[in-house]
């Protein structure tokens, strides 16, 4: 008897265990659907069906209209209520949530494409775009992007839309990674709502993205990415931003004006990125441009893709001291902290006056911080834009936004002023190919296309040198 209510005991406290096992499993579970904002199944499944109209049954978690945020830098109990309704097609609550969000966050761009996505949605007549940008890898560039295609799909909805279309913008993040990239433009095209892709970002994700756009017959244009392999892609590939060619011509020009003519500057060392296409691009033009105004390039070895353990910036500062008199540093955004050594180091060299030259991907704010005073004076090429569009885009986002959102901003311009004469992939390459097309009045000027795809320069405005006070 004793034996038998043991037994029955022990099987009590084996049930017992199991159940407080199973209770603190679900706890641990919706701990962890707070916390990392897991979409329930149903929610899932519900997006998936409700959007379907919008081509997003087969979306990888790296892409949403608004039914899930990518920014997560930018969150707000409004914008989660936001995005769950999104998913659910409630556009009208999704849109009152966002505009809640926005006005404290009135600097955030998924929030406002989201807004009028929804506004879009709602109004069932919609045409779609995609603009892949690389939030997981460089944030800053990622939201400077966005807010110039957001300025952009505002302005258009607001005006009545695309031949009574209102404009979709689906972001996608591919995180600058060229498989990643892949991957993502053979889920475009596979979607065919999806008219135009805004990116990419990086010369090498554009590189890697372009083959697949050219082959399958989807428009890219890139507003950022300005390496010259891209020209190779004269179909389907364009761009707003002027090539590597362009600003180094800009560069070696100024150079010369400032500093040759007057005998300051006979000789310039240079500092790449082997393993970034833009980098590369442009010291090989650059070389070529300033060759061509009788300056000479040393034989100095200086890449900024060596690991920053194993890279001797005062060594090589030595060098560059001894065989220049000014140095080109042109950097990577990856390999940035290379570049700030480098100019740190020739700063404190006795005697030195080196004139300091950079590449636009050094025109970033906290790298022009961390190099501080021995930055100053250091000239850059960075694309130009008007200042109606700085005082327009400073109205809508309250703070002042540069040349990549001037750029997204005109690449989102083209793509609409193409849909306009016409709302299919092939119309709208059609559109951007011909000779007769341009874009009239953007933030960076007038756009028109050469038979390259690349962006023709018709003053030398589009690229301006600015100097780091």
């Amino acid at each position: 008897m004793s034996e038998n209510n043991q037994s029955i005991a022990l099987v009590w406290r084996l049930i017992i265990g199991l159940l407080v096992v199973a209770g603190l499993s679900a706890l641990a579970w919706n701990f962890l659907h707070w916390i990392l904002e897991i979409p329930d199944e149903d929610i899932v499944q519900n997006s998936q069906e409700c959007l379907s109209d919008y081509g997003t049954s087969e979306r990888s978690a790296r892409r949403s209209l608004g039914e899930k945020i990518l920014i997560a830098k930018l969150t707000s109990e409004e914008k989660k209520a936001a995005v769950q309704a999104f998913a659910e097609c409630d556009f009208e609550t999704a849109a009152d949530k966002l505009e809640a969000h926005l006005k404290v966050k009135l600097n955030d761009p998924e929030a406002l494409i989201y807004l009028h996505n929804a506004k879009a949605a709602a109004s069932g007549k919609t045409l779609k775009i995609v603009a892949s940008v690389p939030i997981g890898e460089t944030l800053d560039f990622a939201q400077e992007v966005l807010r110039g295609v957001a300025q952009a799909q505002k302005e258009v909805n607001g005006e009545g839309g695309i031949n009574g279309k209102q404009l979709l913008v689906e972001i996608a993040n591919d995180d600058n990674d060229p498989e990643i990239v892949r991957e993502l433009a053979a889920e475009f095209v596979a979607d065919t709502k999806i008219l135009a892709v805004v990116g990419h970002n990086s010369s090498s994700a554009s590189e890697a993205g372009a083959p697949i756009y050219d082959d399958e017959g989807l428009v890219m244009v890139s507003a950022t990415s300005g390496s010259m392999k891209l020209s190779q892609f004269q179909k389907y590939v364009f761009r707003t931003v002027p090539n590597a060619r362009v600003h180094a011509e800009a560069l070696a020009n100024g150079i010369y004006e400032t500093y040759y003519k007057d005998g300051n500057l006979n000789t310039i060392a240079i500092c790449f990125d082997s393993q970034d296409s833009y980098s590369k691009s442009f010291k090989d033009e650059f070389i070529v441009a300033i060759a061509d105004i009788g300056v000479s390039v040393p034989s100095t070895e200086c890449d900024l893709a060596v690991p920053s353990k194993n890279f001797d910036a005062n060594a090589i500062s030595e060098a560059i001291a001894q065989e220049a008199d000014g140095l080109l540093l042109a950097a990577s955004y990856k390999n940035r902290n290379n570049a700030i050594s480098i100019i740190k180091a020739i700063s404190i060299i006795k005697g030195n006056q080196k004139r300091l030259f950079a590449t636009r991907n050094m025109y970033v704010n906290e790298t022009i911080k961390e190099a501080g005073e021995a930055g100053k004076g250091m000239v850059l090429a960075v694309p130009g834009y008007s200042e109606d569009f700085l005082t327009k885009a400073f109205g809508l986002w309250n703070a002042k936004v540069n040349w990549r959102t001037a750029m997204a901003y005109d690449a989102a311009g083209v793509i609409i002023a193409g849909l306009k004469q016409g709302n299919s992939r092939e119309d709208l390459q059609r559109a951007l190919s011909d000779q007769d097309f341009f874009l009239e009045d953007g933030a960076t000027g007038t756009v028109k296309f050469l038979p390259s795809g690349d962006r023709e320069v018709q003053d030398q405005q589009q690229v301006k040198l600015v100097t780091i006070e």
